[in-house]
């Protein structure tokens, strides 16, 4: 099948981010969707951080942004991309310092790491659930994920 393009895997990733019902992927699966796109892996792959959306299980804590992004790197050079590709070779240069640098400039950018203090919502509740499910969290996490994706890219490395 071949990697799916910048702009277009951030579009198909977004796509499934603000759908409903099955087709619907967290923050954290959205991460790993747009990396599985432009490494050529899997999309089942995301299913690996079907918890993680909300701040780990809904409680608010670290941004499924963030966690995702975490699991996306970790695909670089994994089984799952295809073997003997440009994409499953090249490294990732150093990802422990690329990825305390992406938690710093996040939250300089947003204002803070944490979903409940980002998205102003308490998920662990009816209440807070639903209202941010009416607002997607006022479109601050569409900001985050397509933030993030930039980011994502570059530590990625794809040709």
């Amino acid at each position: 099948m071949g990697a799916i393009p910048y702009t277009e895997a951030m579009q198909a990733a977004l796509e499934g981010f603000h759908a409903s019902g099955p087709e619907h992927r967290n923050c954290a699966q959205t991460m790993m969707a747009f990396a599985a796109m432009r490494l050529d892996a899997p999309l089942e792959v995301c299913e690996i951080a079907r918890y993680l959306g909300g701040g780990i299980a809904r409680q608010g804590l670290i941004c499924g942004v963030l966690t995702g992004t975490v699991l996306a790197l970790g695909l670089k050079g994994s089984s799952w991309v295809v073997a003997g590709s440009d994409r499953a070779q090249a490294p990732v240069a150093d990802p422990q310092a690329d990825l305390q640098a992406l938690f710093r400039d996040f939250h300089t950018e947003f204002g803070g790491t944490d979903c409940s203090v980002l998205t102003g919502c308490d998920l662990s509740t009816p209440e807070g659930l639903a209202a941010f499910r009416e607002t997607r969290g006022s479109n601050t996490c569409t900001r985050m994920l397509t933030w993030t994706m930039g980011r994502l890219e570059l530590m990625l490395n794809v040709r």
